[in-house]
């Protein structure tokens, strides 16, 4: 799955260290697709089982969009389409995961950084 860099999308402000601000973008980055393809891919059968396998991914997926919040929290991603500015996290909405802001009404872009 194609995900844009997250300091490459429009109306969203980052606070990062020039120094550290490669590495933590390549982190986020990878964080990213690790939770896009846990809240994308079928795992059903395995969801299904009556095991520990089953709850495990369930966790897993749960641990990886809480990874990348946090990361985007430590970044202090905000959206700027309003003022003030405001934090933004990832969500899944319907089979995919996007960024949404805490605006009233909340500002949502894909993972390519498209409006929707």
């Amino acid at each position: 799955m194609e995900i844009a860099r997250l300091d490459q999308i429009a109306n969203l402000s980052l606070e990062v260290n020039p120094v550290d601000r490669a590495d933590l973008m390549d982190v986020i980055q990878s964080a990213l697709g690790v939770a896009a393809d846990l809240a994308m891919k079928d795992f059903e059968a395995s969801v299904s089982m009556k095991n520990f396998s089953g709850r495990s991914l369930n966790v897993a997926g749960m641990a990886a969009f809480q990874s990348v919040n946090a990361l985007l929290s430590a970044v202090s991603a905000r959206c700027t389409l309003a003022a003030p500015p405001e934090e933004i996290e990832t969500k899944i909405k319907g089979a995919r995961l996007i960024y949404r802001c805490y605006h009233n009404p909340a500002h949502e872009w894909d993972l390519l950084g498209n409006p929707i």
